[in-house]
């Protein structure tokens, strides 16, 4: 038996097709929540922990700074440097008295840390004046945390700059100096971005001055109360997920050298060059190796100038315009310049280490200035690199392993069989899915978790009634693939092409048209992109001659729609209708292959064409079908994102891989957009395409956990929700 699975994001369709009979044995659809809340396709999505983890989070600083101030207030009241009693009725009380003494000024607080530069202050003066210290201590920056928004980052560390520029230039020396000096009545005193610098350079200047004038002022005392005011808890450390290669290991971090080099090899070694389709020689190999090794990015087209391509890459049909270097060795680079590069591998590993341990930027300068190697200069570079805080899916170990195969060439679906065989055992005695927490321990996308969830009580269904199928073929939403910014930039892309559509309708209404059907739209939409001429013929097309009574322009597939089962935007364009008839069901290669004078004036022609990829189509040269259909499936195969990875490496669990140990391929995988292209095709004797079809999908009274069975072969699972 031969079962094919459509994952959405809301539900999983299945069908289960018997080979020999070519006869469908079970259609079905299992319909559930999205594991997220929010707007999913136009990347509005949030996991359903965000708000309540946004809440707790807050709920914890609050009884956090709660705790800190009240641990201030008793070390003041233990000093005598407060009057004891609850700790806002005696601020208050305090404040109306230095309003009464030293007049009606919102910022007494601030005119205290003033005096207490210059003059002895009493004791419950110096005391609120230390509390208030303790309630604005500053602004702390993580290095380590992950990067924010641009904007945000400038946002605050040009606010600190521009305070500090303010505070220098009003020739104070301290910022609660400075603040008295603000009228409140003309700028607000608060509301200003400020450092936690800042409020230690004011402690020590007001611990120095006052304590010749106070008991308490002892050098212990002051540790406790430095503590109470500054000392900030570090991140907890996140839970690292396992390696999916060894099970004992945790990933690497993204940061390390080896790591980087690995990322490099990975994206190469998979890199096609197009028209005709093949890999990278390894002169071109090694040349782009050792550019990405010293750029952080590198663009497809600055690549092809390195390597001196003409034609493009295969992947640059889709949104990914950057190959990615090593983000690592580049900025450390021009944070050194030469010195890093005389450096040892061994030592360049040493020093990213030591960034990495550092708690801070004076940490991390303190323990640079013992390596007796960096100038002040070249340490203060180094505190501001910032480095990836991500991890990626294989630890250290298994990293190194892979890299003697990667650097050979190798694929690292191909290096992961020959070093790590025994990963790919199948699940024994007992041929079903196991819980996906077991499965994928790594996994931590809540949306793809829930699907395969549902996929398992599916697949572990079918094979109680059915048992192990044969063959999976597996088809991923293509919105399920994308990540969050990726489907933020389709939904763009779908509200520009919106604007087009409507502004093709409104140019068709000039025309004089009045009943406008969506055909007619994207015949427009063609009409501009083939420049309102026909590549096959050369001839002018006129809005009359594609609209009028008697058209002599019609809309055509590149690529045999019967052949190609594309009825995609990419496959057609406007075709004279003598032409389109002689063409039939061929490629433009094929009908031109014996007119080789025609073929080069057509290839001409279609360099007019702006989109690559419609060039790309209109000049494909395959000329058998079953080569045509063997690259398109391949193309498909070689789909190795998140999502459809894991979906294939969970289902082929019960096959010891998606190869099995006799080297059949047991698990294939397709993109989303097959689906839309094969709706209407049941006559079509592809079983691939009756795997594929996308079935309806309705739901029960509940609306969540239902799978309708759409012929007689059913069972109790699919009329309720039960596993």
């Amino acid at each position: 038996m031969i079962l094919g699975l459509d994952l959405g994001v809301k539900s999983v369709g299945l069908a289960l097709v018997n080979p020999v009979s070519n006869q469908i044995a079970l259609t079905a659809v299992r319909v559930f929540p999205a594991g997220v809340d929010g707007d999913f396709e136009g990347g509005g999505d949030t996991s359903r922990n965000a708000h309540r983890r946004e809440k707790r989070l807050q709920r914890r600083q609050t009884e956090r700074r709660a705790r800190r101030l009240g641990v201030m207030h008793n070390l003041l009241v233990e000093a005598g440097l407060l009057p004891p009693g609850d700790t806002h009725s005696t601020l208050k009380e305090l404040d109306r008295d230095l309003a009464r003494k030293y007049g009606p000024h919102p910022g007494a607080p601030y005119i205290l840390r003033a005096r207490a530069l210059d003059h002895p202050l009493e004791p419950h003066e110096l005391g609120r004046a230390l509390y208030h210290l303790a309630q604005r201590r500053g602004f702390l920056s993580n290095r380590l945390a992950p990067m924010k928004e641009d904007e945000e980052k400038g946002k605050v560390k040009g606010g600190i700059e521009t305070l500090a520029a303010g505070v220098e230039a009003a020739g104070k020396r301290t910022l609660g100096e400075y603040l008295a000096t603000v009228d409140p009545q003309a700028e607000r005193i608060r509301g200003r971005y400020t450092s936690r610098k800042m409020y230690l350079q004011e402690f020590d200047a007001i611990w120095q001055a006052q304590a010749p004038h106070h008991r308490a002022a002892a050098a212990e005392f002051q540790d406790r109360l430095r503590k109470a005011i500054f000392f900030q808890r570090p991140l907890k450390d996140q839970r690292v997920g396992a390696c999916s290669l060894i099970a004992t290991e945790t990933r690497a971090p993204l940061r390390l050298l080896e790591v980087q080099r690995f990322r490099i090899l990975d994206r190469v070694n998979n890199l096609r060059v197009s028209e005709p389709e093949r890999p990278l020689t390894e002169e071109e190999r090694s040349l782009l190796i050792a550019k990405l090794e010293t750029e952080e990015k590198l663009t497809y087209a600055a690549a092809r100038k390195l390597l001196g391509l003409k034609t493009p890459f295969s992947i640059e049909s889709g949104k990914e315009k950057h190959i990615l270097g090593n983000l690592t060795w580049t900025r450390f680079a021009k944070a050194l310049n030469w010195h890093w590069t005389q450096m040892t591998r061994k030592q360049q590993d040493s020093l990213v280490e030591e960034w990495h341990r550092a708690k801070d930027d004076e940490a991390l300068a303190e323990a640079l200035q013992q390596w007796n190697d960096f100038t002040p200069e070249e340490i203060a570079a180094i505190c501001a690199v910032r480095l990836p805080d991500d991890y990626v899916n294989f630890s250290l170990a298994a990293i190194r392993r892979l890299l003697q195969h990667l650097e050979k060439g190798m694929a690292t679906g191909a290096a992961k069989k020959v070093e790590f065989p025994d990963s790919f055992k199948a699940v024994e005695p007992l041929p079903r899915l196991p819980p996906v927490h077991e499965a994928l321990p790594e996994l931590r996308n809540p949306a793809v978790a829930r699907v395969l969830t549902e996929l398992r009580k599916c697949v572990n269904a079918v094979i109680r009634e059915y048992g192990k199928p044969e063959i999976v073929r597996i088809e991923l939403a293509r919105d399920l693939k994308r990540n969050k910014k990726d489907r933020q930039t389709l939904t763009d892309q779908m509200r520009d092409r919106e604007t087009e559509r409507k502004t093709a309708e409104e140019e068709l209404h000039r025309f004089g048209m009045t009943k406008i059907s969506r055909r007619d739209i994207e015949k427009y939409l063609l009409w501009l992109e083939c420049g309102k001429e026909c590549a096959y013929t050369g001839k002018q097309i006129s809005l009359e001659s594609l609209f009028g009574h008697q058209p002599q322009f019609d809309v055509e597939h590149i690529v045999p729609r019967s052949r190609s089962l594309d009825d995609s935007f990419l496959n057609k364009t406007l075709c004279h209708r003598d032409e389109n008839i002689r063409k039939r069901a061929l490629t433009p290669w094929e009908m031109f292959r014996e007119d080789l004078s025609g073929w080069e004036a057509f290839q001409s022609r279609v360099q007019k064409i702006k989109n690559q990829a419609k060039r790309s189509r209109l000049l494909i040269q395959e000329t058998r079908l079953d080569e045509l259909l063997e690259k398109f499936s391949s193309n498909q195969l070689n789909d190795t994102r998140y999502a459809s990875r894991l979906a294939a490496e969970y289902v082929g669990r019960l096959y010891g891989g998606v190869v099995d140990s006799a080297g059949t391929r047991r698990v294939f995988t397709s993109a989303g957009q097959i689906t839309a292209q094969l709706r209407g095709y049941w006559n079509c004797n592809s079983i691939l395409s009756l795997l594929l079809m996308n079935p309806s999908r309705p739901r029960n009274e509940r609306g969540q956990g239902s799978c309708y069975p759409r012929n007689v072969h059913s069972h109790g699972f699919f009329s309720r929700p039960a596993i």
